[in-house]
């Protein structure tokens, strides 16, 4: 199967690269959760994220499925780069299959759910798993708290206080978890 080249990346890779490596600031520890205009089985929310020392802008969105709470996923996108969300996390949905490399037959390019997806320096968009989320998916997918806040350790993704996800007709309320990269330096 033929995957789609995102040019804006390859042409961009190392400006993109400098993106992921980059801490990322939420602009605001609250999510608020509004019912989707384009699905409305789920509802979604933004938040703007500040990339320090530059002009670089973005957002991070949350969408969380009506029906399932067990599918949800996370993007981080980069407006001022392009319009396709930069990183993700999927928790649900279908296997991803990734480009093919040396020596690897098709069921190991598959990547089941949950995975993460960035973009390799050919433009083409990849799934993986880190070795945590590898180790223990269940947790991840029944508890979308544990998935954003290793999304955010994944992306480089910091907030002042506590992270809520706000919400006012999906049963879990209101929820919150410190900062994952308190107290991280980085180099």
């Amino acid at each position: 199967m033929h995957k789609e080249i995102n040019h804006t990346v390859k042409d961009n890779y190392l400006r993109y690269l400098s993106i992921g490596d980059k801490v990322k600031t939420l602009e605001t520890s609250d999510i608020m959760l509004h019912e989707s205009q384009n699905h409305t089985r789920s509802q979604m929310g933004d938040v703007a994220l500040t990339f320090p020392g530059d002009d670089e802008c973005g957002r991070l969105n949350v969408s969380l499925n009506v029906d399932n709470t067990k599918s949800f996923g996370f993007k981080i996108f980069c407006d001022n780069l392009m319009p396709e969300p930069c990183y993700r996390f999927d928790s649900d949905g279908p296997s991803h299959t990734n480009p093919p490399a040396a020596n690897l037959v098709l069921r190991d390019r598959r990547v089941h759910t949950p995975h993460f997806h960035k973009y390799d320096q050919d433009g083409r968009l990849t799934a993986y798993k880190t070795d945590e989320l590898a180790s223990d998916e269940t947790s991840f997918v029944d508890d979308y708290q544990k998935a954003i806040k290793h999304f955010f350790e994944e992306e480089r993704v910091s907030v002042e206080g506590s992270v809520q996800i706000l919400t006012e007709t999906l049963p879990f309320g209101v929820h919150d978890f410190e900062d994952p990269l308190k107290g991280v330096e980085f180099k």
